[in-house]
């Protein structure tokens, strides 16, 4: 998705998401991957724990372990923890956000996709951290060593549903031969996406970049999205 907000987005009532070893699913002590566990708000989370202590247990090395989001809960506000009595003093967990969508938690430990630092959270000196900044994906990952979180508390500032101009569809109908389709959508910054077979389109479907041709009778459809993740209504074009 591209990472231009959208002018005009209002941001409303307070939404607040609590994870904790039961949302993962992960039990024991050996590492797991999990993914699209929700909570009250929009957000999905994703992430990489083992559940010692019946907790989400962290650790900073294999470049793989911590939590993210993978689809949006609306402008995060802050971050609570909840460490068990099983962390060492000191331990430390990064606050990373960022306004695209984290794929997984390997993310939290490049460079180039772990988005902006924006605080840490030091058991014994702090357990919450206020965001400033309109951010709308959120990670988290242990800075050193293993990390024990009875719970993880995020508080979402939900986002007024956008106006998404529904995608235009353009073209010959009927044709003789082949006709060139070309798809717009009045929204700045929206992402289009098209399908040719009939199903309906979603932002796994292929990307419009430019004007494509087709030569036999087809149903072109299409969706914008926008980056905070939220879609536009379908356009549908019998040709």
């Amino acid at each position: 998705m591209l990472s231009i907000l959208v002018c005009g987005v209002g941001w409303a009532e307070d939404v607040t998401d609590v994870l904790d070893q039961s949302l993962t699913g992960v039990t024991g002590t050996v590492y797991s991957e999990w993914s699209d566990k929700t909570a009250n708000s929009s957000a999905v989370y994703a992430g990489q724990s083992a559940g010692g202590n019946s907790s989400i247990q962290l650790r900073s090395n294999n470049n793989n372990s911590g939590i993210v989001t993978t689809e949006s809960g609306g402008k995060v506000k802050s971050i609570t923890l909840e460490f068990n009595s099983a962390t060492a003093s000191g331990r430390t967990v990064d606050v990373y956000g960022k306004n695209t969508a984290y794929s997984a938690a390997t993310d939290l430990y490049n460079s180039s996709t772990r988005g902006t630092k924006l605080g840490s959270i030091v058991n014994g000196t702090s357990t919450s951290l206020t965001i400033d900044g309109d951010y709308t994906f959120i990670g988290l990952r242990s800075n050193s060593g293993a990390v024990y979180l009875t719970s993880v508390t995020i508080v979402w500032e939900k986002q007024e549903t956008p106006t998404i101009s529904t995608p235009v569809i353009s073209g010959t109908t009927p044709f003789e031969g082949s006709t060139e389709v070309s798809i717009a959508c009045a929204t700045e910054g929206a992402t289009i996406y098209y399908t040719t077979n009939g199903d309906d389109p979603t932002n796994a479907s292929t990307q419009y970049t430019a004007p494509f041709t087709i030569t036999q009778s087809t149903t072109v459809k299409a969706i914008a999205y926008d980056a905070s993740g939220a879609s536009s209504s379908i356009a549908t074009m019998d040709f």
